[in-house]
Order: structure tokens, then sequence, then C-alpha cells
């Protein structure tokens, strides 16, 4: 089955993870890999704060603040770090009121330096779209 490493329009980098020699030991790597995300996230993006949560079955949230969430993606040993704009339902009813789906892309353009500064400090590779696929995502979130 083939998975999306990130969510649409989300600025991202991915690198791979090591195998372990038993495979009964990847939840281990992958725990490690989820704490280090943890631990440096706060260092570059100090906004966030912890989340536990999905998008969908395949995108963990694991930090979110007030425009943005901070998620990783895994598949075929390779794991993706992403950092994109919130759609959670509390997000969406937000946006009814005040136009803060405009207020999170300009905030994650502003953040879009720290945040691969954080890929790189992790080991990822930033993905192409990067910063460009904010810009061409739909006004409406």
């Amino acid at each position: 089955m083939h998975t999306n490493l990130h969510p649409p329009g989300a600025q991202a980098g991915v690198r791979s993870l090591p195998a372990p020699a038993d495979m009964r030991d990847w939840k281990d790597v992958y725990g490690a890999f989820i704490v280090d995300v943890r631990r440096e996230a706060p260092l570059y993006l100090p906004s966030f704060q912890c989340r536990h949560g999905w998008r969908g079955r395949q995108h963990r949230v694991i930090a979110r603040n007030v425009h943005a969430d901070i998620g990783v993606t895994t598949s075929d040993g390779l794991a993706s770090v992403w950092l994109s704009i919130r759609t959670d339902r509390e997000f969406r009813r937000r946006c009814e009121w005040v136009y803060a789906a405009e207020d999170a892309r300009a905030w994650l353009l502003q953040a879009a330096p720290r945040f691969e500064r954080l890929l790189t400090v992790l080991g990822c590779q930033k993905t192409t779209a990067g910063a460009d696929a904010l810009r061409d995502l739909p006004a409406a979130a």
C-alpha cells in the first residue's frame, strides 16, 4: 500500500529510520524518533505544545499551535516530519468567525526557515514542495 509521506500542502523533510536487526524492535526505533522530534521541535518552534492525534490513519500529529500541526508519517522504513496548517474541527470553526486560514498561511511562511533548521537537526532532507506548497493552498482551509 502506498502512503503519502505528508499531508497535502505540508512543508516536510524525510529520512530513513535505522532498520532493527529484529523487526519486533521497530516499535523502539519509531518511539525513539518520536521522542527526538518532541524534544527538538520546541527549541525551533516554541509555540507548539505536545499533542496526540491523527489526520486520517497515516499522519500522526505530535504537536500543535494555534495555526499548525507538526506530525510524523512513516512508510517502508522512511519517516517524514511535516508542518502543515491545521485541519481539525476547532480550527475550521474558528475560520467561520475570523479569517484564521490566511493568518495561518502567513505564519507558516514566516516559520519555514526555523522548521528547515529543525529538519536538519533531525537528519531529514527537505522535500521539494516545501514552503512553495503553502502559496498554492486554497484560500479557505
